[in-house]
């Protein structure tokens, strides 16, 4: 097969991905800087580079021992004992009512989150607010078979993200702030934390299979059967999500492996220049 030419590259990657994925004229912009960025320090970057995973490594070294991205943010047993708990005692069918007859009540805190809550936590931080709304039945329902499928069962009593909603920081001492935020503000309401930054170096020992997408999940507990997701990530981690999404999350998608390096290349990339950033500030 003919290998893509690398100026093709991003609209190779965007050709395949256009039924999942809609880019606004800035998200091309930025995609196309980040791409030109890498190359003009890396050269072609058709696939990961030695240079971009040493340096990233190399970088991550230097984060301070007490910033949030180098703790697990384990609030629980090790075992997730209480998190277990949580979810084993919500009632699925006051959830399917919930999405379904009485989603008026999801819609209110949905609003509540979005225009209340979250700004007043965030307000003040160099980022966008993002209100994420309702997960519908039907990617509820979809999620729930696929993973059925892998061997990987998941009852709707454990869904985290029905409501969810995001904080996207301008850069990653944004998102550092936010996540000292939380732990100090809203440490009761936390039922469980998926800490993305401090998995990518620690739990996969900075292994290139590492999934390309990296942010900071937070489960937040409104009552015995709701919950909020508040993800917390930075600009260039939202736009490396997007186009990941759909390939290694949702799986509609499989590409080329030399599209899928690419890929890869982009969003540690990516991530190199967040740490870059916020080791210089």
């Amino acid at each position: 097969m003919e290998k893509v030419s690398p100026n093709n590259k991003i609209d190779a990657l965007l050709a395949v991905l256009q039924n999942e994925v809609v880019l606004t004229d800035r998200e091309l912009l930025e995609l196309q800087s980040l791409h030109q960025t890498l190359e003009d320090e890396f050269g072609e970057i058709s696939e990961m580079s030695d240079e971009i995973f040493s340096e990233f490594l190399k970088l991550y070294e230097k984060i301070p021992y007490d910033s949030p991205f180098r703790v697990p943010f384990s609030i629980n047993t090790p075992e997730q004992k209480h998190d277990r708990e949580y979810y084993e005692a919500r009632d699925q069918e006051v959830l399917k009512s919930l999405l379904n007859r009485e989603r008026w009540i999801l819609e209110q805190w949905s609003t509540y989150f979005f225009k209340i809550i979250l700004p007043k936590i965030f307000g003040h931080l160099n980022g966008e607010i993002q209100n994420g709304g309702i997960k519908s039945w039907d990617s509820i329902n979809e999620r729930m078979a696929s993973r059925e499928a892998d061997g990987r069962q998941q009852p709707l009593n454990f869904v985290r993200d029905l409501l969810r909603g995001r904080f996207v920081g301008e850069k990653l001492e944004d998102v550092e702030e936010a996540m000292r935020i939380l732990r100090e503000t809203s440490i009761d309401q936390i039922i469980s934390v998926i800490n993305a930054y401090h998995s990518l170096f620690i739990d996969w020992r900075g292994s290139r299979e590492a999934k390309p997408f990296v942010a900071a999940n937070f489960t937040l507990k409104i009552d015995q059967n709701l919950t909020y997701e508040l993800q917390l990530l930075t600009k260039r981690a939202e736009l490396i999500g997007k186009l990941d999404h759909s390939v290694r999350i949702k799986r509609k998608v499989k590409l080329l492996e030399e599209l899928d390096n690419f890929l890869k290349a982009l969003a540690w990339g990516s991530h190199l220049l967040d740490l870059r950033e916020y080791l210089d500030k």
